[in-house]
């Protein structure tokens, strides 16, 4: 579910490149790798919403 949550907008931010393409140059990039580290960070803030959400009850 993770990359599920962030794909889309990061495809739309960096048209031409995919997640993918990313996860593959982090590894020799620092550039890179810090470039995924704040996307996944907003995966896990995504995921943890979806998790409150779901969590709650109806009002």
């Amino acid at each position: 579910m993770g990359p599920d949550l962030i794909r889309e907008d990061f495809e739309r931010c960096h048209p031409g490149e995919t997640l993918d393409d990313l996860k593959r140059r982090a590894s020799f990039s620092k550039e890179d790798k810090g470039l995924l580290r704040d996307w996944t960070a907003v995966a896990e803030v995504r995921a943890a919403a979806a998790c409150t959400a779901k969590a709650s009850p109806p009002r």
